[in-house]
């Protein structure tokens, strides 16, 4: 059986985005999103869903929200879901990267809980995503047809899963359950009617185990940095498909690059991914990277679109001798000749075919994770040399490695180390280094970076 198409009644204030085709393997009724009849119900433009509830027609209802948000004149703030969520993120300015992830847990709850409206969440609600989420899919949304799933074809699909590929982990499930007690916040500054039974503190979930902060994430020692660097990946391959067993093949790429940089600047995987070919440059006479936001991944702790540098959290990072040496440099320059945008254009994944990033003119724009694509080849290399990677050492622990090294390094002073890893909020730098200064000399940073050892 075909789903039958979808039936859009027309807003009077905002149209529905015109929604993709996808093909479903159990056959779901046509979504039907009409607007609701009672005084306030929805924020004028956006349309309540009808049956059947699925992801799609909760983007599609996303859609009408960020438009009324963005782009009409001021309206009665009603207490739709997806109303107040884009009203709170335009104006806290989230970025890009947070908006998508915000509005993904937000449609998940909806889903789940088939709640629609702010002022018709109870307890049980809370309850109940809680729950669902420590059976639900691990890929869900990998293919387009989950999109037309309802709850339930979804859950009973899961109960026949193997347990691996269900059970959202702890650190998902309460960012998840984070983006709802946001939601709830601003609708109460918009004076929306809450339960007052409602207590978000008695469904967020707790990771087992937990210790001290600086514990919680494992660190690289530099024995374990030289044996992953030791790996085909980096000293040679079999051919660009076979990387994992030696040869004498290698390929700089993304896969390639990404992590050394990381190694020799302790930068996020996302701020090194998504950098522009012209980041790459000469500054006072140094080979240097320039972390700063573009049009395709911001930096983290800046506003989408901020222009004053007084605010902007961009930083300049010499680079190690090393990279040099492998030729970082003459990559740059052969990608800024070639004209590409991105240092890094493999870093973008084909898109699914007839996923929403497929039908963008710039699919590059829709990427939720730059560096998500490296991802299965560095953790394959690290369980191969690390015998299964006991201590779960990830990319982020690359960033940590570089930190700590600089942490104690007897004569790196922390306004150099702060300017170099950019720990300066999270790290609550006292206001004598983190108001009354400038910028560390590049100097300063230059022989901070060229201290890190080789690893290889």
């Amino acid at each position: 059986m075909t789903a039958t198409p979808a039936t859009l009644t027309k807003s009077p204030v905002a149209v529905l985005p015109k929604q993709l085709p996808t093909q479903s393997i159990e056959p779901a009724r046509a979504i039907r999103i009409i607007p609701d009849e009672r005084k306030m119900s929805f924020t004028p433009g956006v349309d309540e869903i009808q049956e059947p509830l699925t992801i799609d027609a909760l983007r599609a209802q996303q859609a009408q929200a960020e438009g009324v948000a963005r782009h009409h004149e001021k309206v009665v703030d009603g207490p739709d879901i997806a109303g107040v969520y884009w009203r709170m993120a335009i104006t806290d300015g989230l970025s890009r990267e947070t908006v998508a992830q915000r509005a993904a847990s937000l449609r998940l709850f909806c889903l789940i809980t088939s709640v629609q409206r702010v002022n018709d969440i109870r307890q049980h609600h809370l309850s109940a995503f809680r729950d669902a989420l420590t059976a639900f899919p691990v890929h869900f949304m990998r293919s387009a047809a989950d999109g037309t799933r309802t709850i339930e074809e979804i859950m009973e699909q899961a109960r026949f899963m193997p347990d691996f590929k269900k059970g959202i982990h702890v650190t998902t499930r309460q960012r998840h359950i984070k983006s709802i007690e946001l939601l709830l916040e601003r609708a109460a500054s918009e004076g929306h009617n809450l339960d007052p039974g409602l207590n978000i503190k008695k469904v967020k979930p707790k990771a087992k185990g937990k210790g001290a902060k600086h514990k919680q994430r494992a660190v690289f020692s530099i024995e374990e940095l030289k044996a992953v660097f030791a790996h085909s990946l980096w000293q040679g391959g079999q051919s660009r498909g076979n990387r994992h067993t030696p040869g004498s093949v290698v390929v700089r790429d993304s896969r390639y690059w990404i992590p050394l940089v990381l190694a020799y600047t302790g930068a996020r995987r996302a701020e090194i991914a998504g950098l522009a070919a012209s980041d790459v440059r000469d500054i006072e006479g140094y080979p240097c990277i320039v972390t700063q936001a573009n049009r395709y991944r911001t930096i983290k702790g800046e506003e989408p679109g901020e222009t004053d540098e007084r605010r902007k959290k961009t930083r300049i990072v010499p680079i190690h001798p090393h990279l040099v040496e492998l030729g970082f440099c003459e990559y740059a320059t052969e990608m800024k000749k070639r004209g590409a945008e991105l240092l890094l254009p493999d870093i973008v994944p084909t898109p699914r075919k007839g996923s929403r990033r497929a039908a963008c003119p710039d699919p590059t724009l829709m990427v939720d994770k730059f560096g998500g694509a490296i991802d299965y080849m560095w953790t394959t290399a690290l369980k191969k040399v690390l015998d299964g990677n006991p201590r779960r050492l990830c990319m982020h622990s690359l960033r940590h490695y570089v930190n700590d090294f600089m942490l104690y390094a007897p004569d790196i002073i922390d306004p150099v180390r702060f300017d170099i890893i950019g720990h300066v909020q999270s790290e609550g730098e006292a206001i004598n280094t983190a108001v009354y200064r400038g910028d560390a000399p590049l100097s300063l940073k230059v022989e901070a970076i060229r201290q890190l050892p080789r690893l290889f």
